[in-house]
């Protein structure tokens, strides 16, 4: 009778260690919770069922919780506790900065052209664009001649608008369309009277066209990016070939 009174009075003491040995999470929406809770953050709780060790693990933030009643008796309050907040995180594009400031390196390297531009960037897609050229190393050019603007200009200005096809990030493709004006001098053979013979005549002509861009803009961090593309001569006058374009732009 004693041996059965005692295993009795141990089942009872084992029921009640299960019961206890257990952390009871109250939600403010009256839902009481029996778990074994796993790891906690200043945002958050992840919790096992209590009686279901191997199961899945669940996480409650600390908005929802009201309180909490741990194992070892220390209960905690979450009423009147500051909820930590997450960082918001800005659009991506608000990572990118909107100035582009270049120099055009082939244009020096290949007509001794200094071309310097300005772009500026309202939306993810839509850029405006400027770009001043000076020319310091002429070639001759006689009229009706197909010619080349970045030889015969003595100076150009070119401005319009781009339109990039992705959105910001390391690597763009784009198409722009922008007018170009300025000036060229160029050569006549002037015959003499009474001499068989010819001499030239310079003259200062003005130079116009559209100009169609195609471009890939790469990012190389933050701050440095490279244009590289062709430039199509659209209308002008006179008539021109293409023109390779790689700028180096300092993005601001």
């Amino acid at each position: 009778m004693k041996l059965n009174r005692l295993l009795l009075l141990t089942a009872a003491l084992l029921a009640t260690f299960q019961l206890t040995a257990q952390d009871l999470i109250y939600r403010k929406n009256g839902q009481i919770i029996r778990a074994n809770i796993v790891h906690t953050t200043n945002n958050s709780i992840s919790y096992k069922i209590y009686d279901q060790t191997n199961g899945k693990t669940y996480f409650v933030t600390h908005e929802l919780i009201d309180s909490i009643a741990y194992q070892n008796g220390k209960k905690e309050i979450f009423q009147d506790k500051a909820l930590a907040t997450l960082p918001v995180k800005e659009p991506s594009f608000k990572k990118y900065n909107h100035h582009l400031i270049g120099m055009d390196l082939a244009s020096y390297l290949f007509y001794r052209n200094l071309a310097l531009s300005y772009e500026l960037l309202p939306t993810k897609h839509l850029g405006f664009k400027i770009v001043f050229s000076k020319n310091f190393e002429q070639h001759n050019y006689y009229p009706n001649q197909r010619a080349d603007f970045n030889l015969i200009s003595n100076w150009t200005i070119k401005a319009g608008v781009n339109y990039y096809i992705f959105a910001p990030g390391t690597f763009r493709f784009g198409t722009g369309l922008h007018y170009i004006f300025g000036t060229n001098t160029n050569k006549n053979q002037v015959s003499i009277e009474g001499y068989p013979y010819y001499r030239v005549v310079k003259e200062n002509n003005q130079i116009q066209g559209v100009i169609l861009s195609l471009f890939a803009l790469y990012n190389i961090d933050k701050n440095l990016a490279i244009n590289l593309g062709p430039d199509i001569f659209i209308n002008s006058m006179p008539a021109s070939f293409p023109a390779i374009r790689c700028e180096l732009l300092l993005n601001f």
